[in-house]
């Protein structure tokens, strides 16, 4: 039995059991390099149904040739169903060995390209038809690369805007917490405030209350 029919018939057998919904993201739907060079086909997923068996699959593809299947248990997850550590079982194509695939995120190494290489690698996951296309491209080298100056400052403005927006979002959540912190002491220091003054009332009526 070949990898492919091996792939389905694992497939067919867990449909039977309880699955839960997995969504995938994709980081890049292009990538540019030379030979010799590695790269990261970065994608991630989570699992959207946190109260079922923790079994994610994947399937990843080069051209329609299978390279690898995965079958995933006993996932850790956050509580957004980012998965922290996973376990399971990685069936690899012989044809495709310069390969690595990372369980946590599903994301794949491609290890000394060459010019062959190049093409649509696809993922796709065993719960639902959703699936990743990302097209690589192999050059001879990096300065055949077109627009390689672009793709070097595309990469890093968005390394940029990825850091504002977690200093924004840290800064937000500070500026709601001490909101939150002086708001409690606002309403500590009303309540005594208020205790006070009744306080000095009942003396004052106390006082000047006749005497029987």
């Amino acid at each position: 039995m070949n990898l492919e029919a091996f792939y389905q018939t694992l497939m067919l057998i867990n449909i039977c059991g309880t699955h839960h919904a997995v969504r995938l993201k994709s980081h890049w739907n292009s990538i540019n390099t030379s030979v010799g060079q590695s790269v990261l086909l970065p994608v991630s997923y989570i699992v959207t149904e946190e109260s079922k068996t923790k079994h994610p699959s994947f399937k990843w593809e080069f051209n329609r040739t299978l390279i690898l299947f995965y079958s995933g248990h006993n996932c850790s997850l956050t509580q957004e169903g980012v998965p922290i550590t996973c376990f399971g079982n990685v069936f690899m194509s012989s044809r495709f060995n310069r390969t690595i695939f990372y369980r946590e995120n599903a994301s794949l190494l491609l290890l000394d390209l060459q010019l062959n290489d190049t093409g649509v690698y696809t993922i796709s996951n065993r719960d639902s038809q959703d699936s990743i296309l990302i097209t690589v491209t192999v050059f001879e080298s990096a300065a055949a690369i077109p627009d390689h100056k672009s793709f070097l400052h595309f990469t890093l403005m968005s390394l940029v805007t990825l850091i504002l927006k977690v200093l924004i979002t840290a800064f937000f959540i500070c500026y709601m917490k001490i909101n939150r912190i002086r708001a409690m002491e606002d309403s500590r220091e009303y309540v005594y405030s208020r205790r006070k003054k009744n306080k000095l009332g009942n003396r004052r009526v106390k006082r000047g209350a006749p005497h029987l």
